[in-house]
């Protein structure tokens, strides 16, 4: 199938779709699941579980049901139980 016109691919995405939104640091970040996170973090799992039913963690149920969470958000709460010492 012939090109019609000299635009590029993204070009003509963002004629017909507008321009695409700005990818956050989120967007393609992997989910894991809760043993994948616990080997990752060194987490014992029902410690990564009552972290997660408290709501400290955020946790998204995907497909087949198991829970998955993102790297990112046990970071962010590992840092936001920080005490001592300097940032």
């Amino acid at each position: 199938m012939a090109k019609n016109s000299d635009k590029s691919d993204r070009e003509q995405l963002e004629f017909d779709f507008g321009e695409p939104p700005q990818s956050s640091p989120l967007s393609h970040e992997p989910l894991l699941t809760i043993p994948e996170a616990c080997i990752v973090f060194n987490l014992k799992p029902h410690v990564l579980r009552k972290a997660i039913k408290a709501g400290t963690i955020p946790s998204y149920r995907i497909g087949n049901g198991r829970i998955r969470v993102r790297a990112s958000d046990i970071t962010a709460a590992i840092e936001a139980s920080r005490s001592g010492g300097a940032k």
